[in-house]
């Protein structure tokens, strides 16, 4: 049978069904871009960017295909970190961090090219100058190498490298204005270095140093080292540290801030540095010495008897921090006499505290604005005597008083023949109309703080509820909480060294 070579598409269009039009694709639905999310190092600030100095792996140390940038030291920025060498290339580096790597049992120090390596990139004009800096957790090591008759020390080479950091990257425009060491372990003549290469800026505002100590080099001659006047200095807060940096206050004539935390009594010297500063200062905090020795021997220096320095009959002080030590307040109502212009007293272990010296302070110190009185355990004894009415009476002559904190309702002690003398919290409800009294008595008071004297204790979880507002104009707040809740004198020396970095 033949077969034709045309085809009826009219009887196939008949028999098959239409084939369906071919449509272009529909445009995608327009999505935005998804973000990327962004890397911690850009949610920083520019000022406050961190840099953070990593351990290699000893296998990985001397690869030299993780060598890139300007130079082969910078090895902890170029070989984890991405994100910092894209900091460093948009030149908004203007605060730096080193951290130390920490130590694993006798592990070696970080070699002098991880020191060294904030230095290079300075160097090649990768950044620019910094604004802030910290060093934290630097720890030297004496290593003691016999090299004919003479003694090498390893570790010079260490504090010779970062006090050359200190010093390139505060700019030779002077442009640092902030240092905070914290956690650190040098050799006295290093840590002198870095101080002098920090006091030669003239911006420089803020230096803040926390757990820094440094020894002396064996055989090394102990010489008075003098700090450079630095003109600019606003705050300066030593915290647990080698008492060597106190002496830098008496060295800045612009100094307005001081914060002095220190377990150890502090030396002549240093109490001398301190009183030079004291005209000038408007906050001060002194924490140091036991039993308070220190803060006795500060305020007799600052009271009219005869002394070798020469102290103006009122000073500037807006702000006070100062632990008694478990004294009396007789002392400090003495020294408030001079300081006309306090709004702001934080008082720790004030020991005894009764009518007759509470009523000395309120009436040395008629302007305070803010009013914190902690009278410690009560181990030397009861801590408050008297009647809470009679301290609201007292505190009503404070016009202006907002806020108020104290540890009256500690309870009083008992002694039995199995236990020793415990702190007994008293019952919510025995306090609780002599605190609307207190309330009713200071009209302007905004926020009171009830330190209890047991830690974790519920009974007075429902008194501050009730008495939440116990003013006349109902505009006082009650708070009642346990003394490791409350780190009041932390809190303002945090607020100071904040405000000294935004000025």
């Amino acid at each position: 049978m033949a077969t034709s070579s045309t085809y009826n598409m009219g009887a196939l269009t008949d028999v098959l069904p239409p084939l369906p039009l071919v449509q272009p694709p529909p445009p995608p639905a327009h999505r935005p871009a998804p973000r990327r999310r962004p890397s911690p190092l850009e949610q920083m600030p520019a000022r406050v960017v961190a840099c953070v100095a990593r351990w290699l792996e000893p296998d990985l140390r001397d690869d030299d295909r993780l060598f890139e940038g300007p130079s082969p030291d910078l090895v902890h920025l170029s070989s984890a970190s991405p994100d910092l060498r894209a900091m460093f290339n948009r030149e908004l580096w203007h605060s730096a961090t080193y951290v130390a790597p920490p130590l694993a049992g006798p592990a070696p120090q970080a070699p002098a090219r991880d020191l060294i390596a904030l230095h290079d990139v300075v160097s090649t004009g990768l950044v620019k100058p910094v604004h802030n800096l910290s060093l934290v957790g630097i720890v030297s090591e004496v290593k003691v190498v016999e090299q004919a008759a003479h003694k090498v020390y390893d570790a010079e080479v260490q504090g010779n490298a970062l006090a050359d950091v200190v010093g390139r990257l505060g700019g030779v425009d002077g442009s640092l204005e902030a240092v905070r060491l914290e956690e650190i372990v040098l050799f006295r003549d290093v840590m002198e270095r870095i101080l002098a290469r920090m006091t030669l800026n003239d911006r420089l505002k803020s230096i803040s140093i926390k757990n820094v100590t440094s020894f002396d080099l064996p055989d090394d001659k102990k010489d008075p080292y003098l700090f450079c006047p630095v003109a600019s200095l606003a705050c300066l807060l030593v915290v647990d540290s080698d008492p060597l940096f106190i002496l830098l206050a008496g060295q800045c004539p612009a100094l307005t801030t001081l914060a002095v935390a220190s377990p150890a009594t502090l030396s002549k010297t240093s109490l001398e540095s301190i009183v030079y500063a004291m005209p000038n200062l408007k906050r001060f905090s002194m924490v140091a010495g036991s039993c308070g020795t220190t803060s006795r021997l500060l305020l007799q220096s600052l009271l009219p008897a005869p002394t070798t320095v020469d102290i103006p009959r009122d000073l500037a002080l807006q702000e006070l921090v100062i632990d008694l030590g478990n004294s009396s307040l007789d002392i400090l109502v003495q020294a408030l006499a001079l300081m006309p212009q306090l709004v702001k007293l934080v008082i720790l272990n004030a020991g005894p505290v009764n009518p007759g010296n509470f009523a000395g302070l309120v009436h040395a110190a008629p302007s305070l604005t803010s009013l914190i009185v902690l009278a410690g355990d009560g181990s030397s004894g009861v801590s408050w005597t008297g009647s809470i009415n009679t301290y609201a009476a007292l505190l009503g002559r404070l016009d202006e008083l907002e806020y108020f904190a104290c540890d009256f309702l500690v309870g009083p002690t008992r002694q039995s023949a199995r236990q020793s003398v415990v702190q007994r919290p008293v019952r919510a409800t025995t306090y609780a109309p002599p605190l609307r009294a207190v309330g009713k008595a200071a009209i302007s008071l905004q926020s009171m703080f009830i330190i209890n004297g047991k830690e974790g204790d519920g009974k007075w979880t429902g008194a501050a509820a009730k008495y939440s507002r116990i003013g006349p104009y109902r505009n006082t707040s009650v708070t009642v909480t346990d003394p490791e809740s409350l780190s009041l004198s932390a809190l303002t020396v945090g607020r100071w060294e904040r405000d000294a970095c935004r000025a």
